[in-house]
């Protein structure tokens, strides 16, 4: 990791990428030379990039957390992992456009859009979502009902080269699923 600056702004960045904070809710991730053009125009609206500002206008008001990327395998580390983590990063080297919402007023309520070089493609990356979270749900014993519904209540799709994930969970039940995890209330006996 390299610490780099850019007219008053640190720029933390690898030879993949890297992130600049404009403030404590605003970061934006990518290249190097990409991230200097932001923060040049950061106060110039007719400088921003227009595939970025076509997909921020995709992001509902109501969303209190969210990301774009016009190119998201650009930003994924590069090296060749193997087994299950190598098959989800493979995933995101080889996505392209990429946006995330979330909103957390009643819950954990999101969505993810990622698009494909084509319709098979994304075929295979939401088999494959479906796959993960099948063996998820194996894994996971009968007794953690909460994590159980969780993982139902997540629901990737696909149509043409586009993936979209939905995902809903009221707080109540993250909080069951939080006490269940080590360190949590239930799992230390601390009730």
């Amino acid at each position: 990791m390299t610490r780099l600056s850019h007219k008053g702004y640190p720029i933390l960045s690898t030879k993949e990428g890297g992130v600049t904070f404009f403030n404590t809710g605003v970061a934006v991730l990518g290249p190097v030379e990409q991230l200097k053009r932001v923060i040049d125009n950061r106060d110039n609206p007719a400088g921003a990039p227009k595939d970025l500002l076509a997909l921020v206008g995709k992001i509902p008001a109501r969303a209190h957390l969210w990301a774009v990327s016009p190119q998201l395998g650009a930003m994924m580390p590069q090296q060749r992992v193997e087994g299950t983590m190598g098959s989800i990063l493979r995933m995101g080297q080889t996505a392209g456009e990429f946006l995330f919402w979330s909103d957390l007023a009643e819950g954990v309520d999101l969505e993810a859009h990622l698009t494909y070089a084509d319709e098979k493609m994304a075929a295979q990356v939401r088999d494959a979502l479906k796959a993960l979270l099948g063996i998820l749900r194996l894994r996971t014993p009968s007794d953690q009902t909460e994590l159980l519904q969780a993982y139902s209540n997540v629901f990737p799709t696909s149509e043409g080269p586009h993936v979209k994930v939905t995902a809903k969970t009221p707080f109540a039940l993250i909080d069951q699923i939080v006490q269940r995890m080590p360190g949590g209330a239930r799992a230390t006996g601390a009730e």
